[in-house]
């Protein structure tokens, strides 16, 4: 599970370059008086992929964590290091967040100027940041609960079965 979030998020960044790429294509094509309808199009069809599939990869990274992190009797200094730089990329999205909703300059077809707002690049930054948010909070909550977890998967024709169970 750890592995296929981490790659849903990888590709959720992929998607977003995509994205990016698009708009300063389609900012250029504007500028030069080009036909940018197509342009247009595939920004407006595509805009909400990365966050879609960056958001999917790290609510999976995040769930699986307890499984995935080893045993501390306390918070390890690697861990609290993860969780300050997914408090610092948090914030960052969030700034981006609040710079897209406070837009104030439009192009003639309404989308707002500022490239890095429109791409949702906030959105991707806040989804990055908490499977690294979740490394700490996981032995925080492993030391105040105790215990481990424990996962398990069966396959067969007839269908397939995910256990987990335990404590953090």
């Amino acid at each position: 599970l750890g592995a296929t979030g981490g790659a849903a998020l990888l590709v959720g960044w992929g998607l977003w370059a995509r994205q990016l790429d698009l708009e300063l294509t389609y900012s250029d094509q504007k500028a030069l008086g080009e036909d940018y309808t197509t342009t247009l199009r595939a920004l407006e069809t595509r805009e909400v992929f990365a966050p879609l599939v960056g958001g999917a990869g790290a609510l999976v990274a995040t769930t699986s964590l307890p499984w995935l992190l080893p045993d501390a009797d306390a918070l390890p200094t690697w861990a609290a290091i993860v969780g300050g730089i997914g408090l610092a990329t948090a914030a960052t999205g969030t700034v981006f967040l609040v710079r897209g909703a406070n837009c104030g300059e439009f192009d003639i077809e309404g989308r707002c100027t500022d490239v890095l707002s429109t791409t949702r690049l906030g959105v991707l930054l806040v989804e990055t940041a908490v499977p690294m948010l979740g490394v700490p909070v996981t032995y925080w909550l492993r030391a105040a609960f105790g215990g481990g977890a424990t996962a398990s998967a069966e396959a067969s024709p007839r269908g397939a079965v995910v256990r987990g169970g335990g404590e953090l």
